[in-house]
């Protein structure tokens, strides 16, 4: 059995490759493929900072940064950002703020 997650307001959590901040909330990003983990077989995709932008057929939209214990904070490389699928088979994409 498996459980498929199709909702289109779905929250992920990614860690960015870039010094997100909280300024970067509800802007879309990109993501990119960074090395896995060759013992496991896990690959690994971050938020690609570099590449944000406000059109609606860009992969993700950062919504919120992750209040886990132990989630660096604002403005530090690797945060964890909360995201949603911005381009969705289900929902049409939103422009992410300039």
């Amino acid at each position: 059995m498996a459980f498929v997650i199709d909702s289109p307001d779905q929250v992920y959590k990614i860690d960015s490759d870039g010094a997100f901040a909280v300024a970067d909330i509800f802007k879309n990003f990109q993501v990119t493929n960074v090395s896995g983990n060759t013992v496991t077989g896990t690959s690994e995709v971050q938020l690609d900072y570099s590449n944000s932008g406000i059109q609606i057929t860009v992969a993700l939209q950062a919504i919120d940064i992750s209040q886990d214990v132990g989630n660096d904070e604002a403005g530090v490389v690797n945060v964890d950002v909360l995201v949603r699928i911005n381009n969705h088979f289900y929902k049409t994409g939103t422009a992410g703020l300039a």
